[in-house]
């Protein structure tokens, strides 16, 4: 498998506004010195994309009797692509976006821009949990039902994972006291397991998973009961 790169942020805020996508895409080009050529419901991705023209319409304008888009979009020098699943309403899946990079970091400043992309989304999209690592690593978890169900389990422990204020108290001292922790937007907590990705030991995040409760991570069956182990998404979206 290629060893490409992977964020991935799971959200029950109201992401149903323009503005918010607006932020998010030229903060993005922004930080990667880079244009959003592409952002399509379809793929492959044909349409073109302008953030001069406020594309965040395009990303929150639904269709009557639409509940949930797919949108794909992809940076023109980096080639880096997102995937975003937005709902009218959260139900039982929260939003996601993901944002995929060709290759994984290596020199110090590809990580220092991995952080600040990193942080950004956890800041414009306040999830409840994030991860970034190697697109291998996040694909080897096996949750304990066929589909990751994120009221019964998160999926890891990464090499990046940010955990917001209500994950912290659900996880208490052992998420706060975490050796790996450092602070986050809007109140979380962010992991970083190693400087580089490629110098992180194998048994690492899963040894951290083990330390802040191994039933809150995917860990195969049996299935957990809903809300035991994770914050159930009504809980997530309660003031």
């Amino acid at each position: 498998m290629k060893k490409d790169f992977w964020i991935s942020y799971n959200t029950v805020a109201d992401l149903i506004n323009p503005a918010i996508w607006d932020d998010y895409l030229i903060g993005m080009e922004n930080l990667l010195d880079d244009t959003l050529e592409k952002l399509d419901t379809n793929d492959p991705i044909r349409r073109n994309a302008d953030t001069k023209n406020q594309e965040g319409k395009y990303i929150t304008n639904f269709k009557e009797g639409e509940e949930s888009k797919w949108i794909f979009g992809r940076f023109k020098k980096s080639k880096i692509r997102m995937q975003i699943w937005i709902f009218k309403r959260i139900d039982d899946r929260p939003n996601t976006i993901d944002v995929k990079f060709p290759d994984i970091p290596h020199s110090n400043a590809d990580i220092r821009q991995i952080m600040q992309i990193f942080d950004f989304g956890n800041l414009i999209f306040s999830p409840f949990y994030s991860y970034a690592d190697m697109t291998e690593v996040i694909f080897v978890k096996v949750p304990s039902t066929p589909c990751l169900n994120i009221s019964r389990e998160l999926l890891g422990i990464f090499w990046l994972t940010y955990l917001n204020r209500k994950y912290c108290d659900f996880f208490g001292t052992k998420i706060q006291g975490c050796k790996f922790g450092r602070e986050g937007p809007n109140s979380g907590i962010v992991l970083q397991l190693d400087d580089t990705i490629e110098g992180l030991s194998p048994t690492l995040r899963s040894a951290v998973e083990a330390y802040i409760g191994v039933e809150s991570f995917a860990n195969g069956p049996p299935a957990k009961e809903l809300g035991r182990f994770a914050l159930t998404l009504q809980q997530l979206a309660e003031e």
